[in-house]
């Protein structure tokens, strides 16, 4: 490939980038709301928490009436926490896994099914100690899996 047929190609591709950018953000857009909406509640509830081991509360109208009551409502505040982190963290693995399976590189079979939804804890611990002779033990599918698993 000649110098100028390189650059007609590299610039064909920087036009077409700016579309290929906005498709991929519209399509993680539902993922980027999912964050914003875990981040503030999660700031809230990390807030309520602090509010409610003040003698005297900075935001006195949230506070519940008594401390079984507190002790209810932060229950219920950390568990919703916990739901919406798990589904941000599984949205955002869905991204990568994608992301990785378009490249030109790709991703192994091992990686795809690793980062998917629907592996489960077993199948995720499985393939942990597969090994797909693909070099060192810390590499590749075992990477991503070691972020994704969580006993349950």
């Amino acid at each position: 490939m000649s110098s100028q047929e390189y650059e007609r190609a590299n610039a064909s591709d920087a036009a077409n980038s700016l579309p290929r950018a906005r498709e991929v953000w519209l399509r993680s857009l539902p993922t980027w709301l999912l964050m914003t909406l875990t981040s503030v509640w999660l700031g809230f509830t990390m807030f309520f928490a602090w509010n409610s081991t003040l003698s005297n509360p900075f935001v006195r109208n949230i506070m519940p009436s008594g401390p079984a009551q507190t002790i209810t409502v932060l229950n219920i505040l950390s568990h919703i926490t916990v739901f919406l982190l798990q589904v941000l963290t599984s949205s955002v693995f869905e991204i990568l896994r994608w992301a990785f399976a378009s490249t030109k590189a790709g991703v192994s079979a091992f990686g795809f099914l690793t980062m998917s939804r629907a592996t489960g804890p077993l199948g995720v611990l499985y393939l942990l100690f597969f090994d797909s002779k693909t070099g060192n033990f810390w590499t590749g599918h075992r990477l991503w899996g070691v972020q994704r698993f969580t006993p349950s």
